[in-house]
């Protein structure tokens, strides 16, 4: 996942119900907050579990998932993305859930992707979204927040095919290795000076 942008933050926490949502205004974004002193306003939605959401369900899942207090942000696509939302690193047994705005159904959940902490990832089509930080049972605390758009790992950059000699004390006692790893068997107790040297070998060799 590419989330090493320099994330925008919010000095405002989430909001109380998805009227007040706190707005995500660009990815990558980053915010803390807590759920004490807030209620449970949204639960997660079992239908929506057993079929009706747009990425499957993971992780933990019973009627009590999302029964504790929450806080909600919104976040509006202005074309089909794969997120990422996360919490994971929170203080407290956490769960997630993503609402679609135009009809307040919950398309998207999870519960102890990392630890006891909840996390998702989909790809949602171009719309308006409320992200709601909801908890376990009647767990609440303390929260991190980080919601980015995934994009696939770039290609690892290709390593040359290398060889390596052993020089010790100017002279060569070992040639043409294939790993930068090597015993010296004839070694004593008295100091000596090693020398490595890599080569690209020639194609073909």
């Amino acid at each position: 996942a590419n989330n090493n942008q320099h994330a925008s933050r919010s000095s405002r926490q989430g909001g109380d119900t998805f009227t007040d949502a706190t707005v995500i205004g660009a990815l990558p974004y980053s915010n803390t907050g807590t759920t004490v002193g807030y209620v449970n306003d949204y639960n997660m939605d079992t239908t929506g579990v057993s079929g009706g959401l747009l990425c499957a369900w993971t992780g933990w899942y019973s009627s009590t998932t999302g029964g504790a207090a929450d806080v909600v942000y919104s976040l509006t696509l202005s074309e089909e993305t794969e997120i990422v939302a996360s919490l994971c690193g929170s203080g407290y047994d956490t769960a997630i859930g993503i609402f679609d705005a135009s009809d307040s159904t919950m398309v998207l959940g999870n519960d102890d992707e990392c630890a006891l902490q909840s996390e998702v990832q989909c790809t949602l089509p171009a719309g308006t979204y409320y992200i709601v930080v909801d908890g376990y049972a009647t767990s609440e605390g303390a929260y991190s927040l980080n919601v980015y758009a995934y994009e696939d790992p770039p290609e690892p950059p290709e390593v040359p095919n290398l060889t390596y000699n052993v020089y010790r004390e100017g002279s060569l006692i070992a040639a043409g290795l294939d790993t930068n790893v090597y015993l010296d068997e004839t070694a004593t107790l008295n100091e000596a000076c090693y020398v490595v040297t890599a080569s690209v070998r020639t194609l073909g060799l």
